[in-house]
């Protein structure tokens, strides 16, 4: 199987597709932490769980929706708990589960 060759217009196009994303989500990541004071990181998980019944998902799901690892995730939950952002709950079949708060 042989490679595609990319013309230097090809190039351009793509290095100009990846500047314009950039620049367009590093915006909107700085507009959400001035107006909020949420990270990205924060922002991402509190709006999957903002999306959940309940405001809660599993932590195993919200993990395999963010396509974080474990660790990653672990610890961007326990910098949110501790300002109030989420509380973490393990239901009866020893479940951790995730669930969004007031604040």
């Amino acid at each position: 199987m042989t490679s595609p060759t990319i013309t230097p217009d090809e190039w351009a196009a793509w290095r100009g597709f990846r500047r314009m994303a950039e620049i367009t989500s590093g915006r909107i990541v700085h507009d959400i932490t001035r107006s909020t004071g949420l990270s990205s990181a924060d922002f991402v998980v509190l709006m999957e769980l903002s999306k959940a019944k309940d405001r809660c998902r599993r932590q195993r799901d919200l993990q395999d929706y963010l396509e974080w690892d474990k660790t990653r995730l672990s610890h961007q939950l326990t910098r949110m708990a501790g300002r109030g952002l989420i509380e973490r709950d393990t239901d009866s079949d020893n479940v951790v589960v995730i669930r969004m708060t007031a604040e």
